[in-house]
């Protein structure tokens, strides 16, 4: 016996309207570039910037959150990894073998 699938709906999804669509992100803007949370949030900077000793045990360093696709991240850090990703491109530019 074989399971038959749903068929596809094309019914339209309600959306909000597209003025409270610009207020909520709008809102969510200021939000972030003017509180401590959307700057820093709770994430381990000395986890990023720190390196690991050999003898500090095994409950010295814990690991980073992971940020899902859609997840909001704070500002500092999309920064700080921005940087170190133009960086990493760069250094491979200069890398390139003119042979």
């Amino acid at each position: 016996m074989s399971e038959e699938k749903p068929a596809a709906t094309n019914e339209p999804v309600a959306r909000e309207p597209m003025s409270t669509r610009i207020k909520n992100k709008a809102q969510h803007i200021v939000t972030k570039v003017t509180t401590r949370d959307g700057w820093v949030g709770d994430y381990d900077f000395g986890w990023l910037c720190l390196p690991t000793l050999p003898y500090g045990g095994p409950n010295q360093r814990k690991l980073p959150p992971f940020y899902g696709l859609e997840d909001d991240i704070p500002l500092l850090l999309a920064i700080v990894c921005g940087f170190q990703h133009s960086l990493g491109e760069f250094a491979a530019l200069m890398h390139v073998n003119k042979d």
